[in-house]
This record gives structure tokens, C-alpha cells and sequence, in this order.
């Protein structure tokens, strides 16, 4: 005697695993094309980083701006003050970011970026301020606050 025959797969459980098999390799593809390679995530945190070095710099410009009423001179001004720890260079060249002093409390800071905001989705903002660069030399446009109108006149409670 025999053993008993298993039944061939019907002809619907056959198409179902294709379509299933089918659906994984296209996600995987579709995953393969969204993600960045590790040298470009990599180039896009760099920037994420510098982003956070120009929006420390600033905020140490707006406090500056306010206790002195002026802007500091230079970042080493700046980097000089009492408790201060600011990044005032690149984190992979080194090289020293630019600020630019104007008039009317204007300033710019400026940076060397690897990625554009516009292509990596990457675009960030710390309250008001928004970052988007692009590619290479990049500067951004301030202004430094000014003293609360209570402490210029030294009122209060």
C-alpha cells in the first residue's frame, strides 16, 4: 500500500503567495529608495549639528545684545564671557564660524553646510528662527533682541 497523497496547492493559494512575495520586494525596494546611504545621514546630522552650534551662538548674542545693549564684537568676545561654552567652529573642519556684526542689532552667522534642507527634508526652527540652507556657504540673518522695556527703565514689582 501507499502512502496517502498530500493535494497539490490550489491554483488561488499559488497567486496569493506571489502576491504576498511580490508586496515584500516592492516595500523593500520602495524602503531602499527613501532611506539615505550611511555617508549622507551622516552629512545630514553634521549639518543638524551645525544648526544647533549657529542657534547656541545666537542665543548667546540675543543675551549679550540685551545685558550690554550691543552686539559683542566677535565670537571670541563672546565665547569669553563668564560660564560661556559656545561652539564657535566647524565639528569636522574646524574652521571658525562667521559672524558678522551690522547695524541696528543685525548680524549674520554663516556656516559651511554638506546637504540643502530643501532636498533632505531636514529643515529645522528654534522658535522663530528658521535654518534652512542650502548646499556649501550659508548665512543666516538676525536680529538681536532688546531689553525688556521694565529693565531698561529698571521698574518692576
Amino acid at each position: 500500500m501507499s502512502a496517502p497523497r498530500t493535494p497539490a496547492p490550489s491554483s488561488s493559494g499559488r497567486w496569493f503567495a506571489i502576491a504576498a512575495t511580490v508586496a515584500v520586494v516592492a516595500t523593500l525596494v520602495a524602503a531602499f529608495m527613501v532611506m539615505r546611504s550611511p555617508g549622507e545621514q551622516r552629512k545630514v546630522s553634521l549639518d543638524q549639528r551645525r544648526v544647533q552650534d549657529l542657534a547656541q551662538l545666537g542665543h548667546a548674542i540675543d543675551a549679550y545684545a540685551t545685558l550690554r545693549d550691543a552686539l559683542p564684537p566677535d565670537l571670541d568676545t563672546l565665547a569669553r564671557q563668564p560660564g560661556s561654552v559656545l561652539p564657535t567652529a566647524d565639528p569636522v573642519t574646524g574652521a571658525a564660524y562667521v559672524y558678522e556684526p551690522g547695524a541696528d542689532r543685525h548680524y549674520r552667522l554663516c556656516a559651511v553646510f554638506d546637504t540643502d534642507t530643501a532636498l533632505t527634508n531636514e529643515a529645522m526652527s528654534y522658535g522663530p528662527a528658521s535654518w534652512t540652507h542650502g548646499a556649501g556657504r550659508h548665512c543666516f540673518e538676525r536680529v538681536a533682541a532688546r531689553q525688556a522695556a521694565s529693565a531698561q527703565t529698571g521698574g518692576g514689582s
